[in-house]
This record gives C-alpha cells, structure tokens and sequence, in this order.
C-alpha cells in the first residue's frame, strides 16, 4: 500500500516507501534475533525444543528431531544468528541482499512446514523484493 500510494505521487515517494517496507523488515529479523540472543532459554535450544513439541506450533517429526542432543542447540544457533548477521549482510552488496533474501524464504518455508506458520512465510515473501531493491541502490 505505501509503495502504490508512492507510485502514484512520484518516483521519490516510491523510493521512501521501499526505503521503509525494506527497514522494517530488517528491523523485524534483527531485533527477533537480538531478543533470542538475550534469552537464556533460547541460547539454550530449549525455547526450540519446547516450542517444536506444542500443540499450536510443532510437529511430531520436528518434536522428535529437536529432542536429539545438539539439534535444538545448533537449529537455535543458526537461526539466531541468521536474525542478527542477515540484516546487515543484505545491505553489503546485492549478492548478500540475495542471499539473504532466499536464506528467509527458506527460513520460513520450513516454519510454515515444521510450525504451521504458513502467514509468516507469505507475509514475509511479499517484503522481501523491497530488501532486494535497497540492496541494489544502497550497497
């Protein structure tokens, strides 16, 4: 929506909306990964594992997998670090923009696959094309 009103303002409107579609997304991963990085619990892989074995949010394949000893730990790990180093890579160069940008979509298949967090992977895939432009304008 901002990037339509943009587009029918002018070409510098367009531009700030990307701008902040692109920050917001970022801003999302970043702080996401910052909060896990605090949270003992999460540094742990038990938040994962708790999480993977609920109702709501789990599956008993991913339940099973993140019971293994390091499975959690490492999967914690990965994602926690992919939420604090992928925003500022994107912004490297378009290549790591574009990294980043399918590292997310694959991130988020497989919450949408393992979690049933299917909203998140459209909400997201939507977004990320304007991570990709202001990778190629500002890196």
């Amino acid at each position: 929506l901002i990037v339509w009103v943009g587009l029918s303002i002018s070409y510098a409107s367009k531009d700030i909306g990307l701008v902040l579609v692109a920050a917001h997304v970022l801003l999302a991963y970043a702080v996401s990964g910052i909060a896990k990085a605090f949270d003992p619990t999460w540094r742990s892989g038990a938040a994962l594992s708790g999480l993977l074995s609920t109702v709501a949010h789990g599956s008993k394949i991913a339940a099973h997998a993140a019971q293994r000893p390091g499975v959690a730990l490492v999967a914690t790990w990965c994602v926690i670090l992919f939420e604090i180093t992928g925003p500022m890579m994107a912004m490297v160069s378009p290549e790591y923009g574009l990294a980043f940008v399918a590292t997310a979509v694959v991130f988020h298949l497989c919450s949408a696959i393992l979690m049933g967090l299917n909203n998140f992977l459209w909400a997201f895939a939507a977004a990320l094309p304007s991570v990709l432009w202001a990778s190629s304008r500002f890196a």
